[in-house]
């Protein structure tokens, strides 16, 4: 059995599973990257509210991903202006420009990862007030959203790739079901004119005995009986 191949079709037969197993994912990374910090911070209750906040939002996020992308780049900006630390909704940030991404076109998709991003460097330096304008943790915000556009880029292409493909393929079978009933009407008109000229035969066949028949029928019985 092919534990990965059974892993990816149990996903993919529920989008909303694959949608809990991201927003979970998405939760333990900001813990992980808020705990493994250089900084000292001293995390309580905001932490928690934004980190089940950016549960839930991204929970959503097929629904409405740019506004969802609104709420948390906002109730980031609040975390860091007022409790001076990073906030776990930060990377949920960059999991909603993603799936936001993906609907839009290219450049659209640019425009807004360079938003996003410029927020993000914005909270590192204020959540950080020794980082320099330079500094390579305040610039790592600005990696971290053109790494989710160039995710969502290339998603986008994927799937319509996908869909090329399956409409090609579509199309294909559906030349290949017409060539094959052409085929069989042809195969029936062929059949009923053989059948026609075989019949036609033997038809013509009959009206010259027939006609023998009754010409001999008083000069030679036995011919006539025998046609």
């Amino acid at each position: 059995m092919n534990v990965p191949a059974s892993w990816s079709a149990w996903f993919s037969a529920e989008p909303g599973r694959r949608d809990v197993a991201i927003a979970t994912a998405t939760l333990l990374v900001s813990i992980a990257l808020i705990g493994g910090s250089p900084e000292d911070y001293d995390t309580g209750w905001p932490e928690v509210a934004a980190g089940v906040g950016a549960f839930g939002l991204v929970l959503l996020r097929r629904r409405w991903p740019i506004l969802l992308l609104a709420v948390a780049a906002g109730w980031s900006s609040l975390h860091v202006a007022i409790w001076d630390r990073p906030s776990p909704m930060i990377f949920a940030s960059l999991v909603l420009l993603a799936t936001a991404c993906v609907r839009l076109e290219r450049l659209p998709a640019i425009a807004l990862g360079v938003v996003v991003g410029l927020a993000l460097y914005g909270h590192a330096l204020l959540a950080n007030d020794d980082l320099a304008l330079g500094d390579g943790r305040a610039i790592i915000g600005l990696v971290w959203a053109a790494a989710a556009v160039g995710v969502a880029d290339a998603t986008r292409s994927w799937r319509r790739y996908r869909d090329s493909v399956a409409a090609q393929l579509r199309s294909a079978m559906s030349a290949a079901e017409a060539e094959t009933r052409q085929q069989v009407t042809e195969e029936r008109l062929a059949i009923a004119r053989e059948l026609h000229d075989l019949l036609a035969h033997n038809l013509s066949v009959m009206n010259v005995q027939t006609g023998a028949a009754l010409h001999l029928l008083r000069t030679d019985p036995d011919q006539a009986e025998e046609a």
